[in-house]
């Protein structure tokens, strides 16, 4: 720095003093430089007798700012097993269906517990990222003790699409959004004898923007939702031969695509992806992704770094800027543009010879439907 300036400007390169509270605050600039991430209790609930099947249907609490997700945690209190173990979706088919809707009742989230929980969380690119989206791997999992039954897990039901955009207002305690969950029996989460099961808690938490009085701004795209629904395949999965299976019509932007093949007994069947052939996703008859099965599995670890589970396979469109689901900091550059019309379909050539024919084809797709149009690239920039 010259030293005429500096000789001029004694105060040049002084450390800035603290500002009371009451200055003034800037009003320009993006919403997420305004918004502070915070969270509060949603409510804990006991199921008492987890042998039998309930519906939890508390009311979620208000925020001052806009929801980001809703926290679960699930936890089974220690009671007497033999041998207990989870079955093979379980724990999170402790929900047998789950209903999460907006204030207007528009659902956001329909499906099975091991879609919602875990499938959702681990694909989306909504929660974690790479290992810590698989939910089993995180620091909070207590795999089931063998001689009480006893097990923890967290998940969660995630709505930001990128940063700060799909959050919904919970401002008003009359108008707020509704979650709705029925569990199974416990003995369709765990296998062995269950003499007397402890209770059962399901612990919600509602992280979320508190927005700064002092600079009210609205998120980007206020409105805007991520719908995840678990819909069937029209056609049945056959064994040992070759066709397409319709998926019934979608709509809006679709982030995730996962697919799951199940056999005539529900469980998840691997043997129906035939090692040796190739899946095709087909867009209004027109072959968009044509891969070996082996290809698939290595794009799916390229895209996610953690393992695919048997009977699964995810497409992600919301790799922009990366080879890895980025999450957040996706542009949404190339999320699938769908509409009422578009016919999606899956081929593989051929099905596995699978075992407990016929088997079904379910996909959980992940839909962004904007109010107005899409907000792309970093919005939050």
């Amino acid at each position: 720095m010259p030293t005429a300036l500096y000789a001029g400007n004694p105060n040049v390169g002084a450390s800035a003093r603290p500002q009371p509270q009451t200055a003034d605050y800037a009003t320009a600039g993006p919403f997420v430089r305004h918004a502070r991430p915070a969270a509060r209790p949603g409510y804990s609930y006991a199921i008492a007798t987890p042998a039998n099947a309930s519906q939890v249907t508390q009311p979620l609490a208000a925020a001052p700012g806009y929801l980001r997700r809703l926290d679960l945690t699930w936890q089974l209190a220690a009671g007497t097993t033999t041998t207990a173990a989870f079955a093979a979706d379980g724990p999170y088919n402790v929900a047998s269906f789950v209903s999460f809707k907006d204030p207007w009742g528009t659902p956001i989230f329909a499906g099975g517990g091991y879609e919602l929980f875990f499938l959702i969380p681990k694909y989306s690119g909504q929660l974690w990222l790479m290992g810590a989206a698989d939910v089993s791997s995180l620091p909070s999992f207590s795999s089931v003790v063998a001689g009480t039954g006893a097990f923890t897990f967290r998940t969660a039901l995630p709505l930001e699409a990128t940063k700060g955009y799909g959050v919904m207002s919970i401002g008003n305690a009359s108008v707020l959004p509704t979650l709705a969950i029925n569990t199974n029996p416990l003995a369709t989460v765990l296998t062995g004898t269950l003499t007397s099961p402890g209770a059962l808690t399901l612990t919600v938490d509602e992280p979320y923007y508190d927005v700064d009085p002092a600079a009210p701004v609205e998120p980007p795209g206020l409105g805007t939702t991520v719908q995840w629904t678990v819909i069937q395949g029209n056609q049945s999965v056959p064994s040992n031969a070759t066709n397409r299976i319709q998926l019934p019509r979608t709509g809006g932007y679709l982030t995730t695509l996962v697919l799951e093949v199940r056999d005539s007994t529900n469980a998840r069947n691997d043997t129906y992806l035939n090692a040796a052939g190739r899946i095709r996703l087909y867009i209004d008859g027109v072959p968009y992704l044509d891969e070996t099965f082996l290809e698939a599995q290595d794009r799916m670890y390229g895209q996610f770094l953690t393992a695919r589970p048997n009977g699964v396979l995810a497409y992600s469109f919301k790799d922009s800027m990366s080879q890895v689901s980025l999450g957040f900091l996706d542009t949404l550059e190339t999320v699938l543009l769908t509409n009422p019309g578009t016919l999606l379909e899956i081929e593989a050539n051929p099905w596995g010879n699978g075992s407990n024919a016929p088997a079904t084809l379910y996909a959980i797709a992940g839909q962004l439907v904007p109010t107005g149009p899409i907000e792309q690239g970093l919005i939050e920039a």
